[in-house]
């Protein structure tokens, strides 16, 4: 017993059976705790495990063609020792892949292959490792882009007036019999509850004449939609107000430039406009001295949330205050009895100086022959009165001009009524 006692490479077998010993006590301790009390040696047993949805890259001339029938993802069975199995679901680095490289246009059938994997594990695909598979003609398509939306959707009142896609034109790659097939692009945009101009999201789908999505990928995948919405609206005539006053001129005229305005807002307030309303425009005269084109911003109506447009231009003309004296202008007596004569006590000539004062085109029109000054005699016996001075001045056009006034230089005239010998 020495002798195996002072040997080595005998001590170096017993303190490996004795490692082996406790590692297997220990092992079996702990499956014990974790499971039901069946027991595997971790160096000797196998398993099976499944790798769900590992991709399936494809190797082939992607600058030529368009591969169809090959799966995106497929399931992996693992069969072989626990560790190794392990060890490949925890990295899950296993790479699945269907060759087609150097293979022209046309169909095929190809069996799926795999990499890194331990030569101890079997590996199987499930539901299957062979398909057929097709190489089609790659071509590329610009395709103008049309956009949708449910019209039902639309809040009631508003009207859509334009959709502007950004991009309007996009490009479609694909197998060349699945471009051909191409009938519908279109981005499809939600309008429920938008009743403001916005830009919106869309993604691009691809269809052919029968509205079945199509295989192509395309560039774009996602547009902008520029969108313009027209509330409820009505149209409404401006009108000017003039506020202060002028100093020594006159407005000859004014001009508004819309003369009325388009508002938008709420149905409700909108429906209550009604086709006497105005928008006041007011005009501050105090500030007039010349012709004048002034900006004004047009108030927007309580309740509205938009006006186009927003500002009128008014342009404002003017001319001067111009004052002229008709002289000599003779008094005719009305009303004066038969057998009756009338002369002026006060006056030598029978006549008045009126001066008229008022707009220059006003008093332009008016010459003596214009002007009527009478006296009303009418029922008055013979003797000395005190009579009322009355002036009247039609143009030539036999209007009353406007904006005038007048000075007389008398309110009354004296006057002698006697009878005729």
């Amino acid at each position: 017993m020495d002798k195996f006692m002072n040997n080595r490479w005998f001590m170096r077998i017993i303190a490996l059976l004795l490692a082996l010993m406790l590692y297997m006590s220990v092992y079996i301790q702990e499956q014990k705790e974790q499971s039901d009390g069946s027991l595997t040696l971790p160096l000797f047993d196998d398993s099976t495990e499944i790798l769900e949805d590992i991709p399936v890259e494809v190797l082939y001339d992607q600058e030529r063609f368009v591969v169809t029938g090959v799966p995106q993802s497929v399931d992996v069975r693992l069969e072989g020792p626990t560790s190794k199995v392990k060890t490949i679901i925890a990295l899950r680095n296993i790479k699945v892949y269907a060759n087609l490289e150097n293979k022209s246009e046309g169909n095929y059938l190809v069996t799926l292959e795999y990499e890194n994997v331990d030569d101890k594990v079997n590996v199987t695909f499930e539901p299957t490792s062979r398909y057929e598979v097709a190489l089609h003609e790659k071509v590329t398509q610009e395709f103008a882009i049309k956009v949708d939306y449910n019209e039902s959707l639309v809040t009631e009142g508003y009207t859509v007036e334009n959709l502007v896609p950004e991009p309007t034109i996009v490009s479609i790659t694909g197998a060349k019999e699945e471009v051909e097939r191409t009938a519908i692009v279109r981005a499809y945009i939600d309008l429920q509850d938008v009743i403001d101009d916005v830009t919106l999201e869309s993604s691009v789908t691809v269809h052919d004449k029968d509205g079945q999505p199509l295989n192509v990928e395309v560039e774009p995948a996602n547009i902008s939609v520029g969108v313009s919405i027209i509330s409820p609206n009505k149209v409404v005539p401006l009108n000017f107000i003039e506020e202060g006053t002028l100093q020594g001129i006159y407005i000859k005229n004014i001009e508004m430039v819309p003369d009325k305005v388009t508002v938008y807002g709420p149905k409700n307030v909108i429906d209550s406009i009604t086709k006497d309303d105005v928008i006041d425009i007011p005009i501050d005269l105090n500030s007039i001295t010349k012709d004048e084109e002034i900006i004004i911003p047009i108030k927007l109506p309580e309740g509205a949330t938009k006006i186009d447009p927003v500002e009128v231009k008014v342009a404002i003309d003017v001319e001067e205050e111009v004052t002229e004296t008709f002289t000599d202008i003779p008094i005719v007596s009305e009303g004066l009895g038969e057998g009756l004569a009338l002369s002026f006590s006060d006056l030598e000539n029978g006549g008045l100086d009126i001066t008229v004062t008022g707009r220059k085109s006003s008093i332009e029109n008016i010459s003596n022959s214009n002007i009527k000054v009478t006296i009303d005699v009418a029922n008055l016996p013979v003797g000395d009165y005190e009579v009322p001075v009355e002036v009247s001045i039609l143009n030539e056009e036999g209007i009353e001009p406007v904006d005038i006034s007048l000075e007389i230089p008398i309110e009354n005239v004296k006057v002698n009524i006697s009878g005729i010998e």
